[in-house]
């Protein structure tokens, strides 16, 4: 895929990536929230000192989930923080088109109307922008 497509790719998710943390978060207090289950009188403490409760068990588990969400919220908020860097690079005007494109998909025509430009001079500095934009998230994998 060339780096305008992916380019394009990238800020088409950026929403969805924001909503994807935002879920996993909520993820995250529900596993918090909902605790262990109790020990049962037949679960006993082995000799060794090793694991064998089912309540014990749990936790672990509990805690690697939470510990593998928390990992992929890292990364998806990373890339989030490098696409708004990305942005900041743009004049305010290229800023604008970029939002009104790509995050609230509105069509170049209804852009070029909401600013008193054309639908050529929204597509020009579209394409300039994502250009630039780019260069700047080449390394970005969503």
């Amino acid at each position: 895929m060339d780096l305008y497509k992916q380019t394009e790719l990238l800020l088409y998710s950026y929403k969805s990536l924001v909503a994807e943390v935002k879920n996993l978060l909520i993820e995250i207090s529900e596993l918090e929230y909902k605790g262990v289950g109790a020990m049962s009188y037949e679960e006993h403490i082995p000799a060794k000192g090793g694991f064998s409760s089912v309540v014990e068990n749990e936790v672990i588990h509990r805690d690697e989930s939470i510990g593998k969400i928390k990992d992929i919220i890292f990364i998806k908020e990373n890339v989030i923080k490098r696409i708004d860097n990305a942005l900041e690079s743009l004049d305010e005007r290229s800023q604008d088109i970029i939002r009104l494109k790509y995050f609230d998909k509105i069509s170049n025509t209804r852009i070029g109307a909401s600013i008193d430009r054309s639908e050529v001079w929204v597509c020009i500095l579209k394409s300039k922008a994502i250009k630039k934009l780019g260069m700047l998230t080449k390394n970005i994998r969503v």
